[in-house]
């Protein structure tokens, strides 16, 4: 998710999407070029804290060492 969409922001999208009724689970990963405190405070709110990416975004924070 990006937070700095053209019609509706992400944060926008967020609020709508948690209103809808939905029993799975469904991961979402804000992907942003926001490193504003304010939010990554916000995504706090929603959750998202350890789901925030911000642009550009390293590689080997998608590595796993097995």
């Amino acid at each position: 998710l990006d937070l700095n969409m053209p019609v509706w922001d992400g944060w926008q999208f967020l609020d709508s999407f948690t209103k809808i009724p939905i029993k799975q689970k469904i991961t979402i990963y804000i992907l942003t070029s926001s490193n504003s405190p304010e939010d990554f405070k916000k995504a706090e709110q929603y959750n998202l804290k350890s789901n925030y990416l911000i642009k550009p975004i390293d590689i080997k924070k998608f590595q796993y060492d097995n």
